[in-house]
């Protein structure tokens, strides 16, 4: 039984041993591929940042609502806000991106594209009770716009926050 074994292993080692010349061929012709994909795919660059929020004003948001609502609802709320039109409008305007000359169909097809761009997810680990902390994702071909863009949501929505912090 054992050397029937062997005979089989010894024969499959043949058989790739003959058939080297074509493994090669493949595993070259499959690395060539892929190179030469990578090297035509565009770069996307990440922006992503951490901010805390205080669970008070994640009550503020959902203040009109009678019961009260899951984590996953005020993760919505939350998503909701931040990519709002309004403000996507303040976050592209602080960035200086001129949309006066714009019809408002190109303006909404820009504030869309935004919406759908931006990632908004909650970290649930959070140490603190009176915490929690959500992270902010945006891909761009540009890093330095993915990174300014990041940064300027997250001052308007300080800002925003503050404001009704006041209020």
């Amino acid at each position: 039984m054992e050397d029937q074994q062997q005979l089989d292993i010894r024969r499959y080692v043949q058989v790739d041993y003959k058939k080297r010349h074509l493994f090669i061929m493949l595993a070259a012709g499959i690395m060539t591929i892929v190179s030469a994909i990578s090297y035509i795919m565009p770069t996307i660059y990440e922006a992503t940042t951490k901010v805390s929020i205080a669970k008070n004003y994640l009550n503020v948001i959902m203040r009109d609502i009678a019961v009260t609502p899951a984590m996953d609802d005020q993760v919505q709320a939350l998503s909701v806000v931040m990519t709002s039109r309004s403000m996507l409008l303040l976050v592209l305007a602080d960035l200086s991106i001129d949309m006066g000359t714009m019809s408002e169909e190109d303006i909404q097809k820009i504030v869309t594209y935004y919406q759908k761009s931006t990632q908004i997810k909650f970290d649930f680990k959070s140490s603190r009770s009176s915490m929690d902390l959500f992270t902010i994702t945006y891909r761009d071909r540009d890093p330095r716009f993915a990174r300014d863009y990041v940064n300027a949501l997250v001052k308007r929505y300080i800002i925003e926050n503050l404001s009704t912090k006041r209020e």
